[in-house]
């Protein structure tokens, strides 16, 4: 595998993005040879068993802009090397499962102008991780926080008043994320299109803070406490919806009839299976209606 990467790196000199799957055999050592490749912005690697987040600074060239990797763990020590060598990195997805409010801290104090950040799943991280910083998220349009059972609304508030051009949130699975976070997101982030609050133990009053995010487009709302009438905000102000899930939730045919009388848009509806009746299918043929 290292002669493979150094082979590629010596005579790919325009190469602008390399994605790499079931290298078995892929280490930090062979991933050194593609600082050299210049010209390199992109590196995504799948399912490499032996590679070890202590080779992540090694992934390419200090001007890399986008790196995504589904193998290893992030720490503090590696997080804040990427950060130190990365400096142009606009996206960055890793798991994270070592990762605490310390090196998060490190990543958003950084200067990194950071615009896409996964660091699913990360279940160390609470609200210090936001808290306690000050800078970072000016520049961040999708945030996926999926999983962390130690972040609360105060984490939510936080992003909503420094995260202005944020468009996709994820915070499904995080169990103490109430309606008092979602609340806020017409408040803050109006530029928002996709929400994921699966999991959340969220109410119907939560879909009216949620439906003055009048550009929402994907809306996933799984296993949440939301009921019929909490559709009637979504399908008043969020016309431009095209995607909406509410697999395990306790609403009926009423629901889904305040949701597509206003949600002309929609493509896609996952629902249970008693909600969708033939009445809601003609409404909007268009659409995919997908029961539980």
């Amino acid at each position: 595998m290292t002669v493979a990467i150094f082979l590629l790196s010596n005579r790919c000199r325009h190469l602008k993005r390399i994605e790499l799957d079931q290298c078995v055999q892929l280490t930090a050592l062979s991933l050194k040879h593609l600082s050299s490749t210049k010209s390199l912005e992109e590196v995504i690697i799948w399912n490499a068993e032996a590679m070890r987040t202590s080779g992540l600074q090694s992934c390419g060239p200090s001007f890399l802009r986008k790196l995504v990797l589904h193998c290893g763990m992030l720490d503090d020590r590696t997080a804040a090397a990427v950060a130190q060598k990365f400096t142009l990195l606009r996206t960055f997805k890793c798991p994270a499962q070592l990762l605490t409010d310390a090196g998060m801290n490190i990543l958003l104090h950084s200067g990194l102008s950071l615009h896409e950040l996964d660091l699913t799943p990360c279940p160390l991280l609470s609200d210090k991780a936001f808290l306690q910083s000050t800078h970072g998220l000016d520049t961040m349009r999708s945030l996926r926080l999926s999983g962390r059972e130690l972040l609360t609304d105060e984490s939510v508030k936080y992003i909503v008043q420094n995260c202005p051009m944020l468009d996709t949130l994820d915070i499904s699975g995080c169990t103490r994320i109430t309606d008092a976070g979602l609340l806020c997101l017409g408040q803050g982030c109006s530029s928002l299109q996709s929400l994921n609050c699966a999991s959340c133990p969220v109410t119907c009053k939560a879909m009216d803070g949620i439906s003055a995010c009048t550009l929402l487009r994907v809306l996933i709302a799984d296993d949440t406490r939301i009921l019929d009438y909490g559709l009637s905000y979504i399908g008043r102000k969020c016309t431009r919806l095209q995607e909406f899930s509410a697999k395990n939730c306790s609403i009926t045919f009423n629901g889904l009839r305040y949701l597509v009388q206003g949600c002309i848009c929609l493509e896609t509806v996952r629902a249970p299976a008693a909600a969708i009746t033939a009445e809601i299918e003609e409404a909007l043929p268009l659409c995919r209606f997908l029961s539980e």
